[in-house]
């Protein structure tokens, strides 16, 4: 939790700092381990349901090595003592596979509409219901049983997202590919909405937003003939 919470404030501090940045790639790293372990917290997720194949720790050496981190954290004074091999392994998340085992964007975009729709009724509740985020609060508090299942839904909800990424990468068009990123921010954001309901979600919608709008993600969801997410600020 403490790697999202910090790792949000860091990215919400400029706009349109360069996505290919050290700084940026860096904070990537960070927040998928903290997916990993978001994901195994919940035994009944997918992706335990999947094998449970917990990304090595060679796997996250290989990013850092294959994004040069390495030499940039070495000018900042921290030296990382990367131990590992330097090819990737096998198998790091294992991915979704609908019922023919073929995904398509047709897949991916009902994932984007069910994440960003989640994410939209839940900001909405905050928005429209001053005394909702007490309630809330108090039911976390409380260990109330809906909010331990809220949580295992969003680690539900991550773990697909996570699960999908490796598509996304190799077969969105570049102006698509920010729709992804959004939707794995927005997934990290849920699951800490489930622990932390006095946090502010970093990312914001409004960073959210830029991203999407900037990149001409916006223009390529409409072009599929998709609504715009009532979150949009």
């Amino acid at each position: 939790m403490e790697l999202y919470l910090r790792t949000g404030r860091a990215l919400e501090e400029d706009l349109y700092v360069d996505p290919e940045a050290p700084a940026v790639r860096a904070i990537a790293i960070l927040r998928e381990i903290a997916d990993v372990a978001a994901v195994v917290s919940y035994e009944r997720t997918e992706f335990v349901k999947a094998g449970g194949v917990v990304p090595p720790q060679s796997a996250f050496e290989w990013l850092i090595r294959v994004e040069n981190l390495k030499d940039w954290a070495a000018e900042l004074g921290c030296r990382l003592p990367l131990t590992g091999g330097a090819e990737l392994p096998d198998e790091v998340w294992p991915r979704t596979e609908p019922a023919d085992g073929q995904i398509n964007t047709a897949d991916f975009l009902e994932t984007w509409t069910q994440v960003s729709g989640t994410y939209g009724s839940w900001l909405a509740r905050f928005t429209d219901d001053a005394r909702f985020g007490e309630h809330f609060a108090s039911m976390i508090a409380d260990g109330s049983p809906s909010v331990e299942q809220f949580r295992e839904g969003a680690a539900g909800i991550l773990w697909t997202v996570r699960a999908l990424m490796p598509w996304a990468r190799q077969n969105l068009p570049a102006d698509a590919e920010p729709v992804a990123v959004v939707a794995l921010l927005i997934s990290q954001n849920l699951f800490v909405l489930g622990w932390h309901t006095s946090a502010e979600l970093l990312p914001s919608p409004a960073y959210l937003t830029e991203m999407l709008r900037d990149s001409g993600a916006l223009d390529w969801l409409r072009d599929q003939g998709e609504d715009e997410p009532n979150w949009l600020t």
